[in-house]
């Protein structure tokens, strides 16, 4: 649809004085919208026209975007539209040149001259070679314009052929057009050369549908690129999940914007669950973590824009190699220890799906087998370190072994984890896609061999495994039994390494890292025979760049998201500058756990970082909980809002199963604020603690009386979006430090003053598009942390900015990249914030700030003093084998030594000589000390994430304008009411904007009155209805969006229903959470407009100001004049 707008752009771009005001207008319309993106590590670059001077390029002008997903670009020569700029246009331009003067004719002619041959090179070079064998091609040249191929099918937005190229167009971003095509491929390549002919804004995108349901419904994958390709998010890997949400696994930056009007060849190659980006030809981004269906087919993807697809082409290709021989330099692949093994209970499906939702290439497990030949995950002989059991694995039934516990040795959240059995994972893996390296413990005949050979074989997971033993004899029968799976032997580093490997036909030989490290040469020597080394089992950051400047093709690691966070120096670069902020696990550690639970409470505290983040409600029966939404449905089999139910009622419900396809946390409940306490006190962790909505002084203090009971008071910091609730924490909470969150303006910071908060937290994308906003925070003396933020792009754009505190979903994966950044960036001696405020006069102006560099370690010894370094090198610990834990793992809770492993057998000491023997065991001579990472979700929202605290997908915000003073800064969120006095079960319009396009957006009281969706303006009218059971009073009704987390509020006067007119009540004391305290009755303007406010116009401000006065004077007078009519009525 064309906007009023738009059609006078394209009238504008006949002229060329006319277009280039319409150019110099744009920033100003753009400001207006308000959009509020997560800004990009280079400045955006705004395409002013394309290369052909047509009226449509110039109405596509300024639509530069980031991209979802590693595409293979074209040629930035190869422009459709000046394809299209035929002859005629060339000699029109040089007869016009020819009137003016000679000199001007013949530069025409030269430029007729070059115009002719760029088109025939864009020509030449949209000319694809269609191999003879391809599995699909289409180049649309045989279609009528209006129509489609026949076997297309376009599922939602318009699709049609036209001049030769497939057109797909979305009106807005809320509307994802599709179109599905072909047949399901396991491994393919599918590319196009295509064009964004016009886009709503720079965030918008087009995707390779990769894994398509045939009717185009939910759920799908695809691989992204927006307009503004170049952006930290401008290529993504995506999942639209069943829910309707996204799940971004992945995101990088193109060498350059794709743009509006120019030809891009993009290329996207799939090998199960593993592909491959391709923009220009470049391989930009890739992921492992695709999630293929049996009938998954292809299809096209539009976000917001108009785009033109030249052809489509899919060819076979040969499946991915398990690995590939590194150079040196060359990031190793990740391998999680018997999963993730430092924040959950080794060889269990929690520790498996831990590490395969943090990303990492690999994860491996430990097998036996039982007396009757059932085949289980674990690694000792005997089950008395892992479960509650006794006796060795081989002389017990797996009905014996079945009823174990092997989750609470390490921690009680994980009470319900067993032991798995071999054919569990598998059928995992099958579902995932995972890649397993799979290590046979002891000795196994080959008729043990051929059984797990069967299992494999019935999953169809054969190209997703590497097995591997040390027992020589078991390699044989792998040898002999499982051939086509490709094997490894396990030892350490001799003169029969390499004959060894050979005679057994294996494609590596994996050595501990001690030998690596005293045999450097080896990596080298082993390649050059055609050997992998896989290298075992390494948790320091200094190990990790040793053995990747030598060029090992996998690290086998008990923190798998570390190493991940570590690796995407790789993919974002290094950091340039700052210091390193603390690390907050939002909502647990729930990139890899379900979010709010027990078991991603452990895992955070687990990790080692300064602070886990949850949420909490109150039931029915005023029992604090951790939930995040308002209902039950989506994080739990139940439904309902949670307040209506009892405690009683929810605590059997299972807030597991929906996170990873339901494998390991089924079961998990939905936890009380006095469980989390309790576990605080075993571990020593600390707790951002969010309460959701209002919360009145009587609920306040119960969960103040809860803090106190456990002795939690320095270990927690509250927090919540509204000012109703933070009154009450400032009343009934007043020795627990307080953080405001939201907002955008320094209205925000000023509230967060006025109830007298250490600090002030507001989206990523607020402070990445308003980096003045920090610089106000810390002249008031508040702390900054900022939410939700999965990308190293934007760690490091936040971090130089001198952000106090990251709040993420992948704390593991932030630890190992700030271990990183310490090691390119000289970091200071640490205090909290580690981006402190000068104040050496005061030191305590603002509260008791509880000082991550005291946090205890998370090891069962709840000691201050020894807290892990908040910079990420805290200090090393003695290993049997002589290498140091750069992450220091935290002891489960059932080992109260600091200093021991969760993974270390605590009935047996480790010989450090056995590090020497070539059969040393990995698992027992290099001792796993430390670790987890979808992406943001990060930055991406998973669909499931709270859209008000994740980050969007969407790119960077445009560069606001310049100037330091505070009127200046951006003002979104607007909330106007009317009227702004209502009768309890009457309605109200509710008008917002400053929201991103498509956004949906939460309207609330207490509970949420409504959900609606932000139009392309980002903006909102809806007529929504107070509740009748509303008790009379002032209310602060609150807009919220649930991507951008543009928050804004409106006061809102609620008078008793007609029947019972007369006996309303005076109301409650709140004040309405914005800068309107006006009690006019009809319009209740929640915050100044942006444009408003950085017009700094000192005439505006005094009659803005006075009429404000009028409005508050009127608004008194009718309000007195109600009440009169009402009292005269009764």
């Amino acid at each position: 649809m064309t906007s009023k707008y738009e059609s006078t752009r394209r009238g504008c771009a006949a002229l060329a004085g006319a277009a280039l005001l319409v150019s110099a207008l744009q920033p100003v319309a753009a400001s207006a919208e308000g959009d509020e993106t997560p800004a990009s590590p280079e400045p955006t670059q705004t395409t002013t026209e394309s290369a052909s001077p047509t009226a449509e390029s110039t109405e596509n002008e300024g639509n530069d975007e980031g991209t979802e997903e590693d595409a293979e670009a074209g040629d930035p020569e190869d422009d459709p539209e000046a394809d299209a700029q035929n002859d005629d246009d060339a000699v029109d331009d040089s007869l016009s040149s020819e009137q003016l003067n000679e000199e001007e004719d013949e530069a025409g002619t030269e430029d007729e001259a070059g115009t002719e041959e760029e088109a025939e090179q864009a020509e030449t070079q949209n000319e694809i070679d269609v191999p003879e064998d391809a599995l699909f091609f289409e180049d649309f040249s045989e279609i009528a314009d209006g129509e489609l191929p026949e076997g297309w099918n376009a599922v939602e937005g318009e699709w049609h052929v036209e001049d030769g190229r497939l057109l797909g167009t979305s009106e807005d971003t809320n509307q994802q057009s599709r179109i599905v095509f072909g047949e399901h491929h396991e491994h393919y390549r599918m590319e196009t050369i295509l064009r964004f002919d016009q886009a709503n804004n720079d965030a918008r995108w087009t995707a390779l549908g990769l894994d398509m349901t045939p009717d185009g419904s939910v759920p799908w994958w695809h691989a992204a690129m927006r307009v503004n390709s170049s952006a930290h998010n401008g290529i993504e890997f995506a999942e639209r999940t069943a829910a309707d949400g996204w799940n971004v696994t992945n995101t990088a930056s193109a060498p350059r914007d794709a743009g509006t009007g120019e030809d891009v060849h993009i290329a996207v190659e799939v090998s199960g669950n593993r592909a491959h980006w391709y923009f220009d030809g470049e391989r930009v981004l890739e992921t492992n973590s695709l999630r293929r269906s049996p009938e998954g087919i292809l299809g096209l993807v539009v976000n917001g824009s108009t785009v033109s697809f030249d052809h489509v082409l899919v060819t076979e290709i040969a499946p991915f190699p398990t690995f590939e021989l590194n150079e040196p330099g060359d990031p190793a692949a990740v391998v999680g220890h018997r999963g993730d093994s430092a924040v959950a209970p080794e060889n269990t499906m929690p520790a498996i799906v831990s590490s395969v939702e943090g990303g990492a290439e690999f994860f491996e497990i430990d097998i036996d087998f039982t007396a009757d030949g059932e085949i289980v995950a674990i690694h000792d002989d005997t089950v008395d370190r892992t479960t509650d059991g006794t006796g060795a694995i081989r002389e017990l039934t797996y009905a014996e072994v079945s009823e174990l516990d092997a989750g609470s040795w390490f921690d009680p959240a994980y009470s319900y984890a067993g032991v798995p059995t071999l054919d569990e994972v598998l059928e995992y893996m099958a579902d995932s896609g995972a890649h397993l390296l799979l290590e046979y413990k002891s000795e196994w005949d080959a008729e043990m061999v051929a059984a797990s050979a069967q299992l494999i074989e019935e999953h169809g997971v054969e190209d997703q495994i590497i097995t591997q033993s040390f027992d020589l004899t078991t390699m044989a029968n792998l040898q002999q039994e499982l051939p086509e799976v490709p094997r490894m032997v396990l030892g350490g580093i001799n003169d029969d390494a390499i004959s060894t490997a050979h005679d057994l036909e294996a494609v590596g030989y994996n050595p501990p890292v001690s030998h690596v490290l005293e045999n450097p040469e080896w990596v080298q020597e082993a390649n050059e025979a055609g050997l992998a080394t896989f290298v075992w089992t390494v948790n320091e950051a200094d190990d990790w760049a040793t053995l990747t400047n030598l060029g090992v093709e996998g690290i086998i690691t008990d923190h798998p998201g570390q190493l991940m966070g570590w690796n995407d120096r790789y993919t974002a670069g290094d950091p340039e500058d700052g210091v390193v902020p603390a690390i907050v696990a939002h909502r647990g550690n729930s990139g890899v756990a379900p979010e709010n639970t027990m078991p991603a409470v452990a895992s955070a505290a687990y990790t080692g970082v300064e602070y886990f983040e949850i949420d909490i409600f109150m039931t029915r029966d005023n029992v604090p909980v951790a939930l995040h939404d308002t209902t039950l449905s989506r994080t739990t089999d139940g439904f309902g809002f949670i307040s209506s139910h009892t405690y009683e009622e929810i605590q059997d419900l299972d807030a597991g199963s929906w996170f990873a396809g339901g494998y390991g946390y089924g079961g998990t409940h939905i936890p009380t604020l006095d469980e989390v306490l309790e576990h605080m006190g075993d571990t020593g962790a600390h707790m951002l603690l969010e309460y959701k909505g209002d919360w009145n002084a009587e609920e306040a203090a119960i969960t103040g009386d809860l803090i106190e009971e456990h002795g939690m008071s320095d270990q927690v910091v509250v927090q919540s979006f509204s000012m109703t609730t933070m009154r009450s924490l400032q009343q009934e909470l007043p020795d627990i430090d307080r953080m405001l969150l939201g907002g955008s303006t320094t209205l925000h910071r000023d509230r967060a003053l006025e109830v007298e908060a250490i600090g002030w937290n507001p989206s990523a994308s607020t402070v990445l598009g308003n980096p003045r906003l920090l610089e106000a925070a810390h002249e008031a003396d508040l702390y900054m942390f900022v939410y939700t933020v999965n990308s190293a792009g934007q760690w490091a754009e936040l971090t130089d900015l001198g952000v106090d505190g990251i709040i993420t979903d992948y704390p593991d994966r932030l630890k190992g990249w700030r271990a990183r950044y310490d090691q390119v960036v000289e970091q200071p001696d640490p205090t909290f914030p580690l981006n402190p405020v000068e104040d050496d006069d005061d030191e305590d102006d603002n509260g008791t700030e509880p000082d991550p560099t005291e946090t205890p370690d998370p090891t069962g010894t709840p000691d201050p003093t020894e807290t892990p370094d908040p910079t990420g090198s805290p200090e090393p610990t003695e290993e049997p084998t002589g290498t140091t834990d750069p992450t220091e793992t935290p002891e489960p809770t059932g080992t109260p030594e600091p200093t021991e492993d969760p993974t270390t057998d605590p009935t047996e000491s480790p010989d450090p000589s056995e590090t020497q023997e070539p059969t040393a065991d990995p698992d027992e001579t290099e001792q796993p000390t430390d670790s987890p990472s979808p992406t943001d979700p990060t930055d991406s929202p998973d669909p499931t994430s709270d859209p008000t605290e994740t980050e969007s997908p969407s790119p960077s915000p445009e560069e606001d304008e310049e100037g330091t003073d505070e009127d200046q800064l951006e003002t979104v969120g607007t909330v106007t009411l009317t009227p702004g006095t209502v009768e309890a079960g009457g309605t109200v319009t509710v008008e917002a904007d400053g929201f991103e396009p498509g956004e949906d957006v939460e309207i609330a009281i207490n509970p949420v009155l409504a959900t609606v969706e932000a139009d392309e303006d980002g903006a909102l009218s809806v007529e929504v209805t107070i509740p009748e059971d509303l008790e009379p009073g002032e209310y602060d009704l609150t807009v919220t969006g649930l991507t951008s987390e543009n928050f804004g509020s409106a006061a809102l006067t609620v008078l008793p229903a007609a029947a019972e007119a007369g006996q309303e009540d005076e109301g409650t004391e709140e004040e309405p959470a914005t800068d309107d305290s006006t009690d006019e009755p009809e319009v209740s303007t929640g915050e100044v407009k942006g444009e408003l406010a950085q017009t700094g116009a000192g005439t505006i401000a005094i009659l803005a100001a006075g009429s404000i006065l009028l409005l508050a004077l009127g608004a008194l007078l009718l309000l007195g004049m109600r009440r009169r009519s009402s009292a005269v009525q009764s």
